[in-house]
């Protein structure tokens, strides 16, 4: 584990003939803009809920530089002010508008000028339902027929975008702009293994920061993640050396906790914690996973 670059903040900076483009990650959203460019998705849209003229004129510059149709639709609702839209064509930033003003935009159509498979959009939509009371996030894992390693391209723990139960210091860092239906999903694992390559092709340091940072086993904990330096022994059971990030409070028991172990084990209601095989405190929840996003540690090399 490279702990130096997990979750690391900087400025990304292309450079072309005719000038350079420096852009702030992760606390932006180039990879929205970034998966036009690379034809993952026709249509990219970012949601903004307080529109700063610095971060539009930014925006406005990317699309510039990389040659993209750029347009800021305002839409005055509690939740947000408008959407910046990114695509080849104006035709298409037009009907994606329109399509998102619907009452409910979550259309087939829609789906597809996002560019998302049409088995995850369709296992999105379906768990509507079911998340209003929970994350969806042990929904994708109960969808899930094995106990993984999965590939760090599916990683969405730290996607915060249409998490019902979101983490308390949000970050954004994740490739694919949609929710698996599975953590084995093809279509998904397909998008997102070339889609990697393609922002190490142009960003190495950006794609090796987004290894870095997904391809780790990630203990979720009722909302919160936490990554661990370790393995898993089963499902339900982690040794560690080290928990380099989280996003429970820094000052908090239960992150003190599990960094006083080297061991734990998901069960009913609790995680069980060890210190060299003694116990060593319980952390209660609702719902605990260990999830492995590490099984592209040799098939992409960053």
């Amino acid at each position: 584990m490279n702990s130096k670059l997990l979750f690391k903040s900087g400025i990304v900076r292309f450079s072309r003939a005719g000038g350079t483009l420096d852009f702030p990650y992760p606390e932006s959203d180039l990879l929205d803009v970034l998966a036009v460019v690379s034809g993952l998705k026709p249509v990219s849209y970012i949601n903004i809920i307080e529109p700063g003229r610095q971060y539009l004129d930014l925006c406005r510059s990317a699309a510039k530089f990389f040659g993209l149709e750029f347009s800021y639709v305002q839409r005055a609702t509690p939740r947000e002010a408008g959407q910046i839209y990114f695509a080849r064509e104006k035709a298409l930033i037009r009907e994606a508008a329109r399509l998102r003003a619907l009452t409910d935009p979550d259309t087939p159509a829609m789906h597809a000028l996002l560019g998302y498979p049409a088995c995850c959009a369709g296992a999105f939509v379906k768990s509507k339902a079911s998340r209003r009371k929970a994350d969806i996030v042990p929904l994708i894992r109960k969808n899930t027929p094995g106990p993984g390693p999965y590939s760090f391209v599916v990683n969405d723990l730290f996607n915060p975008a249409n998490r019902d139960r979101l983490p308390r210091s949000p970050v954004k860092v994740h490739l694919l702009s949609w929710h698996p239906c599975r953590y084995d999903c093809p279509e998904s694992l397909a998008a997102g293994r070339a889609f990697w390559q393609f922002v190490n092709s142009i960003a190495p340091g950006l794609a090796g920061m987004l290894k870095a940072s997904l391809e780790n086993i990630v203990l979720y904990l009722d909302g919160d993640c936490v990554v661990l330096d370790g393995r898993l022994k089963n499902p339900g059971r982690c040794s560690y050396s080290s928990a380099p990030f989280s996003t429970l409070p820094a000052g908090g028991a239960s992150l003190a906790k599990l960094r006083a172990g080297n061991e734990l084990v998901i069960e009913e209601g609790r995680l069980r914690l060890l210190k060299n095989g003694r116990a060593a405190g319980s952390i209660p929840c609702d719902t605990g996973l260990l999830l492995d996003f590490g099984a592209d540690r040799e098939y992409l090399k960053g």
